[in-house]
C-alpha cells in the first residue's frame, strides 16, 4: 500500500465518502477532506489536523493547479487524465 492514507478533494466530503464506499476504496484512507477554497491550504490543514507529513497525503487531481497545490504543500500527487488512470490509481493504492 502507498504511504498516503488521507484523501483531499474539492468535492464535498459526504459525496467523496459515498463514492469511495461504492467503489470499495474507503478502506484505503484514514481520513477524507473535501470542499475548501484553497487546495494547498487544505492540504496543509490536513497535515496539521492529523499531525502527519506530506508523505502521508495523496493529492489526486486532473490539472496543473492540483499538482502545484500538492507541490506547495509537500504532498504526493497522482494525476487523472482518463478513466484508465483510475485503474492505475487503484493499483498504486493497493501496492
Amino acid at each position: 500500500m502507498c504511504s498516503s492514507d488521507l484523501l483531499c478533494s474539492l468535492t464535498p466530503v459526504a459525496d467523496l465518502d459515498s463514492v469511495l464506499a461504492r467503489i470499495g476504496w474507503r478502506g484505503y484512507f484514514e481520513g477524507v477532506e473535501g470542499y475548501p477554497v484553497d487546495k494547498a491550504a487544505m492540504l496543509r490543514r490536513v497535515q496539521a489536523r492529523h499531525a502527519v507529513g506530506g508523505d502521508r497525503i495523496l493529492m489526486v487531481g486532473d490539472d496543473d493547479r492540483d499538482e502545484a497545490a500538492a507541490r506547495a504543500a509537500g504532498t504526493e500527487f497522482f494525476r487523472i487524465r482518463a478513466l484508465d488512470d483510475l485503474h492505475a490509481l487503484d493499483e498504486y493504492l493497493g501496492a
